[in-house]
Parts: structure tokens; C-alpha cells; sequence
């Protein structure tokens, strides 16, 4: 139970949690406002908590306040350096445009793993978008090979997850055959993607056959 008093607490392992709940409570009222600040006031007190990071990450990303969520990937990705965390801190950087970093990003992702296919797509992306398609369309292509060689996760996250990925890889893909007015490429990977994200509905075809 919340206790008032350990908001003024000298212990700091106290003082955070009780913030936090705070924090907690008012993001689940959807006032994601005063929850940053709750827990902006957490991360004063203790910048080395990662579930202050990664809440505050969150949050500032769903405030469309990308600069700050970057931020807070890369603080976590300092204190705990999980490739999700940098992959995160990346895409963050691609909605904000800041093409150089997403850059550096997503190249040190993929020279630790060359199959990191969210790092592939996320570099894929910046390319794509500066007109260098040949190489963009390298790394998408690697992320579905990637993809399809990565065993499929148990959980209902990691699948969503692994079909965003490569209902990306797929869209970006088909979006670059039809700025190079490729029509039979971009119908191909258009209906790859219908088949994609219809799973359900071709496997009850297959079951009534």
C-alpha cells in the first residue's frame, strides 16, 4: 500500500517505489503527462533504476516526444545493454529524422549481429528514404531471410512482434518497386504481405480442402 510519508523518505529504494506507483497509476488513468513527471522525479533520485528508464521511455514515446524516449533507451541500453533496448533507442531516432544517429545505431547492431532484422529493417528504412534503394532493398531482404530463419516465438508479444517486422520489411519493399514504376514486383510483394497478415484465414482454406 502507498505510503505518503516514503515520498520524503531517505531511503531511495523507497522514495522511487512509492513515486513510481504514482507514476503507474496515472498512466493507467491515460494521463501519460503526469506520469513523465512522477517519474522524471524517480530518475533524479536514482539514475541508475531501469525501470524508471524504460517506463519513462515508453511513456515518452507514446507522447510522440521521440528525442526524449531516445534518450531513455540509450540510458537503459547503458545499464543493461540489450540489443531491443539499442533497436528501440533506433526507431525512436528514425520518427524524429535524425538519420545520422539511427545510422550509428543500427550499424553497431548489425556488425554485433548480422541477423538482427529489426536493426536491418530500421537501416533499410533510412536508406529507402534517401533514395538508396539498391542497398535498402539488400537489407530488407536480409531481414526476411532472418526472419524466416528465426524459430518462432511461444508468445503472443514475440510473434506480434516478428510479423510487424516482416510485414515491414514486406511494405518497404513493395514500396520501392513502385517508385521504380516496377508493377509486377510491387504486386508480388503486396500479395505476400495480404497472405502475410491473412495467415488465419488461408490456413482455414487448407483445413476445408
Amino acid at each position: 500500500m502507498w505510503n505518503p510519508d516514503c515520498m520524503h523518505s531517505k531511503d531511495p529504494s523507497n522514495r522511487i517505489f512509492n513515486i513510481m506507483q504514482l507514476a503507474y497509476l496515472y498512466e493507467s488513468l491515460d494521463n501519460l503527462e503526469v506520469a513523465v513527471d512522477h517519474a522524471e522525479l524517480a530518475r533524479q533520485t536514482d539514475q541508475t533504476n531501469l525501470e524508471v528508464q524504460i517506463f519513462l521511455a515508453e511513456c515518452y514515446f507514446e507522447l510522440r516526444q521521440y528525442s526524449d524516449a531516445a534518450d531513455r533507451y540509450e540510458d537503459a541500453f547503458t545499464l543493461d545493454p540489450k540489443p531491443e533496448y539499442a533497436n528501440h533507442q533506433g526507431k525512436c531516432c528514425l520518427r524524429n529524422n535524425d538519420f545520422l544517429r539511427v545510422t550509428q545505431i543500427f550499424n553497431q547492431s548489425i556488425h554485433e549481429n548480422p541477423s538482427d532484422y529489426v536493426a536491418l529493417n530500421g537501416r533499410g528504412e533510412v536508406l529507402r528514404l534517401n533514395g538508396n534503394y539498391e542497398k535498402a532493398r539488400e537489407d530488407f531482404n536480409s531481414a526476411l531471410v532472418a526472419i524466416h530463419e528465426t524459430e518462432r516465438p511461444q508468445d503472443e508479444k514475440g510473434r506480434s512482434q516478428i510479423d510487424k517486422e516482416k510485414n515491414n520489411a514486406l511494405y518497404c519493399l513493395g514500396r520501392i518497386a513502385q517508385e521504380e514504376d516496377n508493377t509486377l514486383q510491387f504486386f508480388r510483394y503486396t500479395v505476400q504481405r495480404y497472405v502475410h497478415n491473412n495467415t488465419g484465414f488461408w490456413r482455414n482454406i487448407r483445413n476445408k480442402q
